[in-house]
């Protein structure tokens, strides 16, 4: 499955080349990554599989139009781009020895009183700042899973279970080519975002 995603991840990096897309950022970055002991979580066997081959994914692409105009839904407000940040290693070491988990997870301090107090089990995977964490739990003695968990700390401050792994969550992103927060629509079925992923990736990417 790792082998499949890293082709898929290539395959998409190679649809952004595109002139109406602007590739901030595409970066994949291989290498032999154990994760330290010392940053006192015990992690899953597939997140631990993971990065012993994969340190990072990563992209950022965003609307070019000057000269390549597409159709609009609404040009005042629509946000078009896409972004994907595996954490890496260095970033989790960062939390955990320098910064708190809360500072991250519930930056705006809007998560209910039981949530704040379980944030400390909630390891981030994929981070967009300002809006949304995806978290898999740390291991215990009855979990040993990369099934993950949807954060929204933008507005609605929810922790909501995807029931899926961090391999098939690519997939999807890939499928939704990382659109500002494709995960709404997949995982929280807000159609008003399934609306604006549909129309601009149509004309991007989708065309036949």
């Amino acid at each position: 499955m790792k082998e499949q995603i890293i082709k898929e991840f290539i395959s998409f990096i190679e649809k952004l080349n595109k002139p109406q897309i602007r590739t901030i950022k595409s970066n994949i970055k291989y290498g032999n990554y154990s994760i330290p002991e010392n940053l006192g979580w015990e992690f899953p066997h597939t997140i631990k599989d993971f990065y012993a081959r994969i340190e990072t994914m990563n992209c950022k692409w965003q609307l070019s139009d000057e000269n390549n105009p597409i159709n609009y839904l609404d040009k005042e407000i629509d946000f078009v781009f896409g972004e994907m940040n595996i954490v890496t290693i260095s970033f989790l070491n960062e939390i955990y020895h320098q910064k708190s988990i809360q500072d991250y997870l519930d930056p705006n301090k809007i998560l209910d009183t039981n949530d704040k107090d379980n944030l400390h089990n909630y390891i981030p995977f994929d981070y967009l700042d300002g809006e949304l964490a995806v978290c898999y739990k740390a291991k215990t003695d009855s979990i040993d899973s990369d099934h993950l968990f949807l954060i929204d700390f933008s507005d609605t401050g929810t922790i909501t279970p995807i029931a899926i792994g961090i391999y098939e969550y690519l997939s999807l992103g890939i499928e939704n080519y990382f659109f500002y927060a494709w995960q709404k629509a997949v995982f929280l079925n807000d159609f008003k975002k399934r609306k604006v992923i549909d129309f601009y990736c149509n004309q991007l990417f989708r065309k036949t």
